[in-house]
């Protein structure tokens, strides 16, 4: 699969922040776009995961220091709930919708675990009746897609008193 989706836009970057824009090995294939943790299983894209992680891990470090509560959120894409929720996804080139790997971070999140609260979100996605809750042309949160996950999240800091 190739680095398709590329989309031209306002919010698009260039030069060497561009994260369209990048080749990398993983276990013997050259990737070109950042869904190759898709299309690879876990033992080989931990390393990639693990970097992700140390950034995360940071920002909640900070978060504590300005005395502020931290919790994680992980998220799926709208093929990991609903492969019918995008039907003109404009990252169609990027990624399939049943790729082998595409739930691997989720185990990766679920493994890994810290001092603070993560939320699998995947389950409350698979279980709602709301739809739709992405763009018909783009995979990102439409309206109902940022008021269910508010809601799905402040549900779950409530129920682990994180809130009041």
């Amino acid at each position: 699969m190739g680095g398709g989706g590329r989309r031209e836009s306002a919010a698009d970057v260039s030069g060497e922040n561009d994260y369209f824009k990048f080749e990398i090995d993983v276990n013997g294939v050259r990737e070109t776009n950042r869904f190759f943790i898709y299309r690879h299983p876990l033992d080989k894209t931990r390393a990639f995961f693990d970097t992700t992680m140390g950034n995360i891990d940071q920002i909640a470090v900070l978060s504590a220091k300005m005395g502020a509560g931290f919790a994680l959120a992980v998220t799926p894409r709208f093929h990991h709930w609903n492969a019918k929720e995008c039907p003109d996804n404009w990252e169609k080139d990027a990624y399939g919708l049943h790729e082998p790997y595409q739930y691997e971070y989720f185990r990766y999140f679920e493994d890994t675990k810290r001092d603070y609260p993560t939320i699998n979100l995947l389950p409350d996605f698979k279980a709602t009746d709301k739809y739709p809750l992405v763009f018909r042309e783009d995979p990102h949160w439409n309206a109902n897609g940022h008021a269910f996950v508010a809601e799905t999240i402040a549900q779950h800091l409530l129920k682990r008193q994180l809130i009041h």
